[in-house]
């Protein structure tokens, strides 16, 4: 069998695979998780959703998977709520705005295989505990289990459960990142 010469190493005739990598970075997805929670019905129709906070993140190509967080001010002593979210992949060819949603955009949440499945929950800890990542500035929930995006365009995240009594922790955000 003939080889195949390519970039400086020789292959047998078949397939050849190239590794490729994303260098990930935590992009802001949801800017307030103690806001009041989306309806049942916005969590069944996220593209009717008029929640303000929710951020349209574009899905970087190349990328398979997502991983979420949560984000509060490093000073938080306690904790009564943490907030569940909703995690959805939107696919479109078109360019979803804050405002529109592409009347062609199918959506699928990928954080459970139901809409009625369990949500993600993004565990807030009193910073004392140092049971969590934390900076001079935020302190940060471990990221969840990695979500297959399965080719989405888009990935939107909309809160269930809306956080409570997170004492000093002031806006805690959600982020994601993309990995492949």
């Amino acid at each position: 069998m003939p080889a195949v010469a390519n970039a400086g190493a020789n292959f047998l005739a078949g397939n050849v695979v190239y590794p490729a990598s994303v260098k990930g970075k935590w992009i802001t997805c949801h800017n307030s998780l103690i806001a009041t929670a989306s309806s049942p019905t916005n969590l069944a129709t996220p593209s009717n959703a008029a929640d303000t906070n929710a951020v349209w993140v574009r899905v970087p190509d190349n990328c398979t998977r997502a991983i979420v967080r949560g984000k509060c001010a490093v000073a938080i002593s306690a904790v009564s709520t943490s907030p569940v979210v909703y995690c959805y992949a939107v696919y479109t060819d078109q360019e979803v705005t804050a405002t529109t949603v592409p009347s062609d955009a199918t959506i699928m949440r990928i954080d459970a295989t139901t809409l009625a499945g369990t949500g993600t929950t993004l565990t807030f800890a009193a910073a004392s505990g140092n049971t969590q990542v934390k900076d001079s500035t935020f302190l940060y929930t471990n990221p969840s289990s990695a979500f297959d995006v399965s080719g989405a365009a888009y990935f939107l995240l909309l809160v269930q459960t809306a956080g409570a009594g997170l004492t000093n922790g002031g806006t805690p955000t959600a982020e994601v990142m993309f990995l492949n």
